[in-house]
């Protein structure tokens, strides 16, 4: 089969497929599925589908609870999405391969030589699969449809005026692409880590200063204790004397109340005993000189 490759230079026809090859790995994996453009702002939701940060909030709208991601249906409590830094610098160089993708499609056809030339070098490899209509190998990769097709199917009219890369350089620059994110990946993968390593020395200065200060508040408070105890006991001691002191002439005096009291009951028992003699010449012999009477008679009188 000819294939229309005239006034084309092989240096050209590689930069033509290079820029092409960017593109569609573009579109593939850095295509928002809302608004089905280059990611701008891309963030991630919990279920690790991207959009750009505009179109996930459009999408939620003013909904603040039960919103749910437009590509799997996954439902999330709240509204909440991670800025996915990876994306951004790649999202960039989409856009920068958008604007050179006029000369991408300018040498489209001046790729079917080195297509060519790629099919008689894969003969040699391994068995390929076969295409279904023209069981031929599947060499080539149809970027506008997006599927593998023969040499055969390129003038068939399902892929008419469409561009057209080797399997072989679709693949590797699916390889590249894969590992320019690996890098990102692995360059926020050591940032991460350093920052986790900084966060678990704070954690571990934080657990020793506040270790420290617990032991010196307990020492103080330990220090509180035994001077209220020291305190307590001194004036306890002191209350005690004190009482003993002030008891003592307390305890005196009521000694002698006790005792001027059981005479003064042995003296009124003995006057009962007088006024109750019915003899009256006894009754004077004992009462004329009861010193008693003496005491009342002279109180008696004084009171007249």
């Amino acid at each position: 089969m000819k294939l229309k490759l005239q006034g084309i230079t092989e240096r050209g026809a590689v930069t033509a497929m290079a820029v092409s090859k960017h593109v569609l790995n573009m579109i593939e994996s850095l295509t928002c599925s809302v608004c089905q453009s280059v990611f701008v702002e891309p963030v991630r939701l919990d279920c690790e589908h991207n959009f750009c940060k505009s179109c996930i909030q459009k999408v939620w709208g003013k909904q603040r609870q039960a919103v749910s991601c437009p590509e799997c249906r996954q439902v999330f409590p709240r509204r909440s999405f991670t800025s996915n830094k990876v994306l951004v610098n790649l999202c960039e160089e989409g856009r920068q391969l958008k604007e050179d993708r006029s000369l991408c499609e300018e040498q489209g056809e001046n790729l079917r030589e080195d297509t060519e030339s790629e099919h008689l070098r894969e003969d040699t490899e391994r068995g390929q699969s076969l295409c279904e209509e023209h069981r031929e190998k599947l060499i080539l990769f149809c970027e506008v449809d997006e599927i593998l097709i023969c040499a055969k199917c390129v003038d068939s009219p399902p892929h008419v005026d469409h561009r057209f890369l080797p399997v072989r350089k679709v693949v590797q620059k699916h390889k590249d692409l894969l590992k320019l994110s690996l890098d990102s990946m692995e360059k926020e993968k050591k940032n991460q880590s350093e920052l986790k390593q900084q966060q678990e020395r704070e954690i571990s200065e934080l657990e020793e200063l506040t270790g420290s200060l617990e032991k010196d508040i307990s020492a103080e408070f330990a220090k509180i204790h035994r001077y209220l105890e020291d305190k307590e006991k001194h004036l306890i001691e002191q209350l005690r004397t004190q009482k003993e002191e002030d008891l003592r002439p307390m305890e005196e005096n009521l000694r002698r109340i006790e005792e001027e009291l059981v005479s003064l009951e042995e003296k009124i028992s003995n006057l009962c005993v007088d006024i109750e003699q019915q003899d009256n010449v006894s009754f004077l012999k004992v009462t004329v000189y009861n010193p008693i009477l003496k005491i009342v008679g002279v109180i008696v009188n004084s009171s007249l």
